[in-house]
């Protein structure tokens, strides 16, 4: 377990538990840029020890700056998202330049902003930011103007934190510290059942970032005593009413599932139905899409004054 803050550089093995975790997002020098260019990056480690964070965290760059062996770029593309799972804010600082254009930046924004555990920070002059910045007050993501300003945000949004081990680590504090995850888990141990895999399949945007969501579905891999190979459950966590239930289901055919969550929604008994009743996913979605406050895609919202989201996806 990390009492202290340490450090993990791309391709190195990753912490068998921790109390909480960042990943510093951003673009980094390339090529003959590479200890020319400063890495901003090592700026954010001296904040974050000088204001006492005690976690891990992530960074997407090679130890010293320089690769002592050749990596496969698969390898390396590998570790970044695997690390981002694993994250509990992921911190994004955009000191963007002709220097430092962060293409790869742009990309990770467009997968993170609105998974309710980033923070944004940007110097003012900073070009071409406008897609960020109007992304993120549509997801209320806190933005900060200097380094230090949103690696403070990042380390006050996690607090104590809250202790994880192996696959559980790849349950962000934001939903692990709903009280319903913590009682599935010890379900499960109690069943004999060892969890192998975590990963956040879908989340309310209801809240704001950093709280735990009014809804959210993770999806489980676990091995069950008796059985040889694995069994994958996705359990969506009602905050809001306090109940947990596994959702992947098939009817009698053996079709692939339809899952949906709704608030009391007055178009909720016609949107269970047709999920309920369609052969395929892309049955549902062609269906839900004839309805005409339907949008086409793998996650179906409908929106009349309370939230409703339909989700249609296989095994």
């Amino acid at each position: 377990m990390i009492a202290y803050m340490d450090v993990y550089y791309a391709s190195e093995a990753f912490p068998e538990s921790f109390k909480k975790s960042i990943f510093l997002a951003g673009p980094s020098p390339k090529g003959e840029q590479i200890g020319v260019v400063p890495d901003w990056r090592q700026q954010a480690l001296a904040h974050l020890r000088s204001i006492g964070y005690d976690g891990a965290v992530f960074m997407p760059v090679p130890r010293g700056g320089k690769w002592a062996t050749r990596v496969p770029y698969s390898d390396i593309l590998r570790w970044e998202l695997e690390a981002a799972k694993r994250s509990d804010v992921i911190c994004f600082w955009v000191p963007r330049s002709d220097i430092l254009p962060g293409a790869t930046t742009n990309i990770e924004w467009g997968k993170y902003y609105d998974s309710g555990r980033s923070v944004l920070g940007y110097p003012p002059k900073a070009p071409g930011m406008r897609w960020f910045t109007r992304t993120a007050e549509w997801e209320q993501v806190p933005s900060d103007s200097t380094l230090e300003d949103v690696l403070t945000t990042a380390v006050n949004q996690l607090g104590d934190g809250a202790l994880r081990h192996g696959s559980e680590c790849s349950i962000p504090y934001g939903l692990w510290k709903s009280p319903l995850v913590a009682q599935w888990i010890r379900e499960q141990r109690a069943s004999g059942n060892v969890v192998r895999r975590a990963d956040v399949a879908w989340r309310s945007s209801v809240g704001a970032p950093g709280d735990t969501p009014g809804a959210f579905v993770l999806e489980f891999e676990l091995h069950v005593p008796g059985t040889s190979s694995p069994v994958r459950r996705l359990v969506m966590f009602d905050t809001q009413r306090q109940t947990n239930r596994i959702m992947n289901e098939r009817d009698s055919n053996g079709l692939p599932y339809a899952y949906f969550h709704s608030r009391q929604s007055p178009s909720a008994r016609n949107v269970q139905a047709t999920a309920r009743n369609s052969r395929s996913p892309q049955e549902a979605r062609a269906r839900l899409s004839g309805q005409g406050d339907a949008r086409k895609g793998l996650d179906v919202k409908l929106s009349s004054g309370n939230t409703l989201w339909c989700g249609v996806r296989e095994l």
